[in-house]
């Protein structure tokens, strides 16, 4: 085998190591990014109008029926036009307890409920 050949083997085989390593790096990386951006996500939606929450991590909704706080996927058919998209809610900041509930008190005084058509969102720091 000529000199050249072996060279260029030589320095084939290191070049593929290196990506390799380069490749195992960024899949490290993009993990890291996509646990952060989780983490820093607002668990909950508060809904004033409704005195219900919405939550991000389960994708349910959270609200009384006969003084029971009840998960459901679907807002009840008596909140029409209410949802993420429509209706005036409070992103719940610093909390990612498993009953935002507990802080439905503090979040009534804070946040009354606001019947007017201008859309708000609002993003609150949990005192829990």
């Amino acid at each position: 085998m000529k000199t050249s050949t072996k060279v260029l083997m030589g320095l084939f085989v290191v070049f593929s190591q290196f990506m390799a390593a380069q490749l195992t790096q960024d899949k490290v990386n993009i993990e890291k990014k996509d646990t952060i951006e989780v983490e820093n996500m607002s668990r909950y939606n508060y809904f004033p109008n409704l005195q219900a929450y919405y939550d991000n991590k389960t994708n349910l909704y959270i609200y009384k029926v006969n003084g029971n706080w009840v998960h459901n996927t679907l807002i009840p058919p008596n909140y029409k036009g209410y949802g993420l998209r429509n209706g005036f809610h409070v992103v719940i900041d610093n909390y990612s307890g498993d009953e935002p509930y507990s802080l439905l008190t503090i979040h009534k005084l804070k946040y009354p409920a606001d019947y007017s058509t201008k859309r708000k969102r609002i993003v609150v720091e949990a005192t829990k």
